[in-house]
């Protein structure tokens, strides 16, 4: 990752704030979500909707493109679901 191991065990164990640079690579490397750094009391999703979020942010534009439909049509069937236990 470019860091050195004494920069990661000072950020782990609280001695320190890490350079803006380090740490965007460090949430790039661990995949989470810049709101749950920044903004941690708004960071309200739920690990699987987390998971989700960053499945469907590695893909490219093609894949998204493909998974859309899916996505919409499995999203009305579940709220058709939800409505018709009401």
């Amino acid at each position: 990752m470019g860091c050195d191991e004494r920069t990661i065990l000072n950020i782990e164990n609280d001695r320190g704030n890490p350079k803006f640079e380090v740490l965007c690579q460090l949430i790039a490397y661990l995949h989470i979500p810049a709101d749950r750094i920044f903004h941690p009391d708004t960071a309200t999703d739920g690990l699987k909707k987390q998971k989700l979020l960053l499945m469907l942010q590695e893909c490219d534009e093609q894949e998204a493109a493909e998974i859309l439909p899916a996505i919409e049509y499995l999203l009305a069937l579940i709220h058709k679901r939800g409505n018709s236990n009401e």
